[in-house]
């Protein structure tokens, strides 16, 4: 087990990107290329155009949702790496017996 983690922390910036997809083509309307590092979160929505009827076009709308926020490093001490080892052993040989 190692002895430090990643722990998300509180949020720094949240931006909103858009797009829109034409059959299997898509326009973005930003300039990023949408890397993103171990910081940030992306989330993603599809609105598709529908008519009256149920008819659905192949025409959508995408929101991207970016939420930056702060990563901190924090230690684990040995007692508790040796708890979680015996949680995840336990669940391991219980799983086993069945």
């Amino acid at each position: 087990m190692p002895t430090d983690y990643v722990v998300r922390g509180t949020k720094q910036q949240q931006i909103q990107k858009f797009g829109i997809i034409f059959g299997k083509k898509r326009i973005n309307f930003y300039s990023d290329s949408g890397i993103l590092d171990s910081s940030c979160v992306k989330m993603y929505e599809q609105k598709y155009i529908t008519l009256p009827g149920g008819f659905q076009l192949p025409v959508a709308f995408v929101t991207e949702t970016w939420l930056i926020s702060q990563n901190n490093i924090e230690e684990m001490t040995l007692q508790q790496n040796t708890q979680i080892l015996s949680q995840i052993s336990e669940r391991y040989l219980n799983i086993a017996d069945i």
